[in-house]
């Protein structure tokens, strides 16, 4: 196998894992009141998911890990 093959299979395996994490992340957070709110020094309008960073890092440890 090349070396293309293999990165290019460790790559859409944690973007899709990522997107499938992500919306589940966004909706615990809401639920868990892990948001940021809007404020005068914030460029945001609504309140603002938190987690969604630790979907993606938790993503990409499952594939590193799950093929060594």
């Amino acid at each position: 196998m090349r070396w293309r093959d293999v990165y290019s299979y460790f790559f859409l395996s944690a973007f899709l894992l990522s997107a499938a994490l992500v919306p589940a992340s966004r909706a615990l957070a809401r639920r868990l009141g892990l948001v940021d709110q809007p404020g005068p020094r914030k460029l945001h309008k609504s309140p603002t998911p938190l987690l969604g960073g630790i979907a993606i890092l938790v993503s990409f440890f499952v594939v590193v890990w799950g093929h060594l």
